[in-house]
This record gives C-alpha cells, structure tokens and sequence, in this order.
C-alpha cells in the first residue's frame, strides 16, 4: 500500500469528487484502521469472520480495534 501524507490525500480527493464516479480512498493511519477524509474505519479479520466497522474520531477506531484484538 502506497503512504501519502493527509495533503496529498485530500488534493486527489479534491480531484477524485470532480470525476462522475469516484472510489473511496483509504489512507492506513496504523494497523488496520484507515482514514477516507471523513471517518476512521476498522477492518480487522479474526476467525475468517471479518469486522469492519466507521468510526468520527480516531479515539475511539483504536479502543474498538484494541478490543477486538483482546477477545481473540
């Protein structure tokens, strides 16, 4: 997965938003929680049963990844 830094993110979705379809562009922000320019998502895979799940603020991603990483 390509880094770019939060700048450059919003630049091309600046540029991805003039496009009729755009695709939803995540940035990793650290291990499996990622940023689409609005909300802080959780995507983590345990007992081949996938959890994905948007959170407002980056708070509260990790305390729900961090969890979910305890109760394996």
């Amino acid at each position: 997965m390509e880094r770019i830094t939060l700048k450059e993110f919003k630049t091309k979705r600046k540029a991805n938003a003039r496009k009729r379809h755009s695709i939803t562009m995540y940035v990793k922000v650290a291990d499996n929680v990622y940023y689409d320019g609005y909300s802080f998502r959780v995507r983590v895979t345990r007992d081949n049963e996938r959890t994905s799940k948007n959170f407002p603020c980056i708070g509260d991603a990790v305390r729900f990844r961090d969890n979910l990483r305890k109760t394996r």
